[in-house]
């Protein structure tokens, strides 16, 4: 005979196990009443809590990996939701601007802090390269997956009109999520515009004033800087609740013509 010592209880005899056995095949009630008895000592997932949490499983990993792909999100103290960001550098306009003294941009505050931690600038600089990467607008869909609001660029700004295009396709394709963008690349929206190019009803753009204290771009959605000057349109309420947004969701609102953030 075989040796079936490995199935056997300690101390128990091939015997004993067989009539045990033979018992259970004759009384399926037992066994399932001794089922029962487990399940409520110890959670036994039936099938459909098994595919369930499964699924979610995967849906987690694929969200990750999908940010992953673009190079990782980020995520402001302040907001509600991720973001996406980019090294300042690298901005159009921006990169000018902060060479010119009294301009938003040159008092950025993406230029100090922990955005110039180390570990911050080699995620910034990941996010650049995978800008252009094969499945980008999938990952940054897939990575989204569904949020209620989601910020452009809290460091950085548009690169070229790939990218905003990219943006707008990423906007298209999530339309329940609420975007906002904002932008000193007014050269580059206005183009797109000129050439026939729209904007999404969930993507917001926000066109960025130039000077500290100073107005507000012509275009239908800005926001301004104040210093020494009073706000103009509707000033954000973080720097007076804890530096959080809260409830608020001006920067999303389309009601809201202007928001006007406190110098940094």
């Amino acid at each position: 005979m075989s040796d079936f010592s490995w199935i056997l209880a300690d101390g128990e005899s091939l015997e004993d196990a067989l009539e045990d056995l033979a018992e259970d095949v004759a009384n399926p009630e037992r066994v399932k009443r001794r089922h029962e008895a487990i399940r409520e000592q110890a959670h036994v997932f039936t099938a459909e809590e098994s595919v369930r949490i499964t699924e979610a499983l995967c849906a987690w990993i694929d969200e990750e990996g999908a940010r992953d792909r673009v190079g990782g999100f980020s995520s402001p103290g302040k907001m509600p939701c991720h973001a996406i960001s980019l090294p300042i550098e690298f901005c159009n306009v921006g990169s000018k601007l902060a060479k010119i003294p009294g301009t938003i941009c040159s008092h950025c505050y993406a230029g100090g802090g922990f955005y110039n931690m180390p570990v911050v600038k080699k995620a910034l600089r990941r996010r650049l390269d995978a800008l252009y990467a094969p499945g980008w607008v999938d990952g940054m869909i897939r990575g989204i997956n569904g949020a209620e609001h989601f910020r452009w660029h809290d460091a950085g700004d548009v690169q070229d009109m790939r990218h905003l295009k990219n943006i707008v396709e990423v906007c298209e394709r999530t339309p329940t999520t609420r975007h906002w963008l904002p932008t000193h690349e007014t050269g580059l929206i206005a183009k797109y515009l000129r050439d026939g190019g729209t904007f999404p009803d969930n993507l917001l753009v926000r066109m960025s004033a130039v000077m500290v204290d100073g107005p507000a771009p012509t275009f239908p959605h800005t926001s301004t800087v104040h210093d020494k000057g009073e706000p103009i349109g509707q000033a954000c309420p973080a720097y007076n609740q804890g530096g959080q947004c809260l409830d608020c969701r001006a920067c999303w609102d389309e009601d809201v013509a202007n928001v006007s953030y406190p110098l940094h």
